[in-house]
This record gives C-alpha cells, sequence and structure tokens, in this order.
C-alpha cells in the first residue's frame, strides 16, 4: 500500500500461483478454438499494440470477468480504496509485438497487468514511468527523456499501476512466440471516475487499453 501510494505503482510478486495461471490460460485458448479462432493469428491491434495481437474483454469471456470480481477484495487491501471494477481484457501478444509508451483512459483509473504464461523463457519486461502526470501524450515508440523504470516479472506476478497518469509500455520486441497476459481495472467508488464502474460506459475508447 506505501509503494503504491508513494509511487502510483507496485509490483505484487506471486499474486496468483502459476498453476492457476496455467489452467486460466488453457481455459481461454480452448475457448477461442471453441469460437474458431486462433491465439497466435488473431488480427493485429491497430493503436498501442504494434504487431500480431488477440485481444478479448472480461465483457465476452465470463471467466475473465469472474476472475475480475474475485480480484477486487485484494486490490482494494493494496489500495486502500474501495475500488469497482470497471472491465477486464486478456491479450496475447506474439512474437516481435511491442506496446507503444501510453497513459489509459479513466476507466484505468487502478490498473493490474498480469502475467500468466509465455512460451519461451525470456523475459519480456514491463516498463512504466517513474512519475505521473495528468497531461496527455501521444502514442510513443520509445520512452525519450521521460524517467521510467522496467519490471522483469514471472508467471503470476502482477504490476498494480496509475494507467492515467503512469505512462507504461513494452518497447522491446516480444522475445517468445506468444505471451499471454491479463489486465484487469478498477475506479474508486469514491473518487471522480466513479460512473465508469461496472463497464457503465461500454469500452469504446479503446485506443489507449
Amino acid at each position: 500500500m506505501e509503494s503504491y501510494r508513494g509511487q502510483g505503482h507496485a509490483l505484487l510478486e506471486k499474486l496468483i500461483d502459476p498453476e492457476a495461471a496455467s489452467r486460466i490460460v488453457a481455459q481461454f485458448i480452448a475457448a477461442c478454438r471453441e469460437h474458431g479462432k486462433s491465439v497466435r493469428t488473431g488480427p493485429q491491434n491497430r493503436t498501442a499494440v504494434r504487431g500480431a495481437a488477440v485481444q478479448v474483454y472480461g465483457n465476452r469471456y465470463p471467466a475473465l470477468a469472474a476472475f475480475h470480481w474475485g480480484l477486487t477484495p485484494v486490490m482494494s487491501a493494496v489500495t486502500g480504496l474501495d475500488l469497482i471494477p470497471s472491465y477486464s481484457m486478456f491479450r496475447v501478444y506474439s512474437r516481435g509485438a511491442t506496446l507503444r509508451v501510453h497513459r489509459d483512459r479513466p476507466a484505468s483509473e487502478h490498473g493490474l497487468s498480469l502475467t500468466l504464461a509465455c512460451s519461451g523463457d525470456a523475459a519480456w519486461p514491463l516498463e512504466i514511468a517513474t512519475e505521473g502526470e495528468e497531461a496527455e501524450i501521444p502514442l510513443l515508440a520509445d520512452w525519450g527523456d521521460l524517467p521510467h523504470r522496467a519490471y522483469t516479472m514471472l508467471t503470476g506476478d502482477g504490476l498494480l499501476y496509475r494507467g492515467p497518469t503512469h505512462a507504461h509500455a513494452r518497447t522491446t520486441p516480444n522475445p517468445n512466440d506468444s505471451s499471454v497476459h491479463g489486465f484487469m481495472f478498477w475506479v474508486d467508488a469514491n473518487g471522480p471516475h466513479a460512473d465508469w464502474g461496472y463497464e457503465r460506459r461500454a469500452p469504446s475508447e479503446r485506443d489507449l487499453d
């Protein structure tokens, strides 16, 4: 809690058991195959992601939404706030994909990036700004002069961060054939973005997620 309040981000090592992460991914792959979709050859995201990636939102995948809701008491305890789930998604990055430097929309007030699986043993760091700002920034291919740090996360590790104020990215190309990540977002029930809770506003502004 102290780290998150002071820095705007906090590493949560072993947030979930790696075996549980593997089972979540297996269920996700099975659901994709049931609908005739491949987790490796999905459409290219035209926004912050560069390279081939598959993205599925929790409002279209009930198992992910349930997992999101289940984590809410834990995240409320870490932040010291009464949090409301806003939205969630799975993303599977293919080899060579990158995530450009960006900040998130208000529905992402408190975000969790969770590493669920990767096809190889190479670490793919998540980078985050060391200082928070309210000003908008364009999508950037690199950090330039913006101060930032990189977190290397193993399966089951998560990074909790303030999405609208702390820019984040994966500017180095994904070194694995595929990397699977879960993203869950919350808003403060007593804060200025509470109206985004429970997906009251459909996630149409997906350009910065």
